[in-house]
């Protein structure tokens, strides 16, 4: 499974699991919205970071799903937008004209049929409690991905507070190097964020907590795990046995350069 699936049941199915899964993760701050149609999904937290407002346009996708995801994007809020490669190709160009930027690289929508083989390593895994989440995961997250703490904390608590979402850090001692989060909605998990700070990588702590965290949530009732990769997680995902479902060329409005730089992308 090195190429993209040619099921379009599969490839719709991996993006309804994003879907729901990203309403469980950012629509849950006060504020937040939620909202789904055939073709599209918005996930917006409210708050003022791209990373936490994600919106999709799925395969199919055409000028009047772009419109019903901007309704719950205001224009004077930064999101993200997720373009399936099977969308109409005037949903990008739309995009363009409401002043959202295409990354450079395109990025697979990645599917696991299975759990993975947990590989811990010589760190310590395990879920984190919501002390533990503040204390060490907050951190991290918003180191790895320029985002304002305060903003991280109030939409994982939020994801916290659903009772679907749960984060996982992998250990030296007590300083937490990986920080994953693994999301169930319905029979599918997402991998929602994976944070390793630059001066973490290459230590073999993000392969440690991905794939013992989704080995410890799989249970008889999933089907598939999800996630979206930015292009430098591609190959720790394909390692783990993630196969690509979909592409997406993505969308930026606000996003800072640093953020960019961490994704591995750049605006046009």
């Amino acid at each position: 499974m090195s190429g993209a699936a040619s099921d379009p049941d599969e490839t719709r199915g991996c993006w309804d699991a994003l879907a729901a899964t990203s309403a469980v993760y950012y629509g849950g701050v006060g504020g937040g919205v939620s909202a789904r149609g055939e073709r599209w999904f918005a996930a917006v937290s409210g708050l003022d970071h791209c990373e936490l407002n994600v919106c999709g346009l799925l395969p199919g996708a055409d000028a009047d799903d772009v419109h019903a995801v901007l309704r719950h994007l205001p224009g004077d809020l930064p999101g993200i937008v997720f373009v399936s490669e099977h969308a109409a190709p005037a949903a990008r160009t739309l995009l363009v004209h409401h002043g959202f930027d295409l990354g450079v690289e395109v990025e697979p929508l990645m599917v696991l049929p299975r759990p993975p083989q947990p590989r811990p390593g010589p760190f310590t895994v395990d879920a984190l409690d919501e002390a533990e989440v503040i204390a060490h995961a907050v951190p991290l997250m918003a180191e790895a991905h320029h985002v304002p703490a305060g903003l991280v904390e109030r939409n994982v608590r939020a994801a916290l507070a659903s009772g679907a979402a749960q984060a996982w850090a992998a250990r030296d001692g007590d300083e937490a190097l990986s920080v994953v989060w693994i999301v169930r909605a319905g029979d599918a998990l997402a991998v929602k964020e994976m944070m390793t700070p630059p001066r973490h990588q290459r230590r073999g702590a993000g392969s440690a907590v991905l794939t013992t965290a989704l080995a410890r949530s799989w249970d008889e009732g999933v089907r598939r795990a999800v996630l979206l990769s930015s292009v430098n997680g591609t190959r720790l995902y394909g390692s783990t046995g993630f196969a690509v479902a979909d592409r997406s060329t993505t969308a930026f409005r606000g996003a800072e350069p640093g953020l960019l730089e961490a994704l591995g992308q750049s605006a046009t």
